[in-house]
């Protein structure tokens, strides 16, 4: 009977754990699980902000790319199309110069 009994208040017990005062230790135990539970919501509010400033760098990333990229091809054309004028000028020079070479003879 006693035996049943013990069987029957550690069931209670373990089915009931808050009905009676937690110990020193009890109290210890509640406490780290408190500030374990503060690290992890710090932790996750700590990714979530790396995660904001990742995507963040990212997309910003991107565009300087594709800006660098336009930019660069601009500049691309305006050389070349500056290379085709100075080569049409040099050419209307020696153009005059060869006029004025046979008039002068």
């Amino acid at each position: 009977m006693v035996g049943e009994f013990e069987e029957l208040w550690q069931n209670f017990l373990r089915e009931n754990p808050d009905v009676f005062p937690t110990g020193k230790k009890g109290a210890h135990i509640e406490s780290l699980e408190g500030k374990l539970q503060a690290l992890q919501t710090s932790k996750e509010s700590v990714q979530a902000e790396l995660q904001r400033q990742l995507d963040f760098f990212e997309k910003s990333k991107g565009q300087l790319e594709s800006n660098f990229e336009r930019t660069k091809a601009d500049a691309q054309k305006q050389q070349e199309k500056a290379v085709i004028d100075k080569e049409r000028q040099l050419e209307s020079i020696r153009s005059s110069t060869r006029q004025l070479e046979e008039n002068a003879d």
